[in-house]
């Protein structure tokens, strides 16, 4: 998947890249109800609206999340916006249930390598999100 030349700039100038419809309704159906089944497994609760804390390791439980994170695209989406031609994922996988995502830098500013984090909402924010993104803090500098 070729990401625009429009797409890095807002990827480059906010550090973030929203990629809007890129699983099905279907996949995302799937995806909630295979990560509420895990979270009601692990918390004893029953009912996702009550779910607190998070499911950590879930890529390895499930065929269908293993294959996401296994995404060809998700892969050519790092080569562009980190314009490097060798890329490695780093598996900090987990679902978050009414809880802050806690979306940190994963490195420190003197790391020789940049990083980035691929986010994946499964609720219908139609009228309204739940994440917000502070414009350029993916810049080093922003975290001394």
């Amino acid at each position: 998947m070729q990401l625009t030349k429009l797409q890095l700039q807002q990827y480059d100038t906010f550090g973030f890249l929203i990629i809007r419809n890129y699983l099905s309704d279907e996949t995302v159906e799937k995806l909630r109800e295979t990560l509420s089944r895990m979270k009601a497994e692990e918390s004893g609760e029953s009912d996702p609206l009550l779910h607190k804390g998070r499911v950590l390791g879930m890529f390895h439980k499930d065929a269908l999340q293993l294959e996401l994170f296994d995404d060809p695209n998700l892969h050519a989406f790092a080569v562009q916006l980190l314009r490097e031609d060798k890329v490695r994922f780093l598996g900090d996988e987990y679902a978050s249930f009414s809880t802050p995502a806690d979306w940190h830098p994963d490195t420190p500013p003197e790391t020789p390598y940049e990083s980035l984090k691929f986010g994946f909402y499964l609720d219908d924010l139609s009228h309204g999100g739940c994440l917000r993104v502070v414009p350029g803090s993916h810049h080093a500098e922003y975290s001394l």
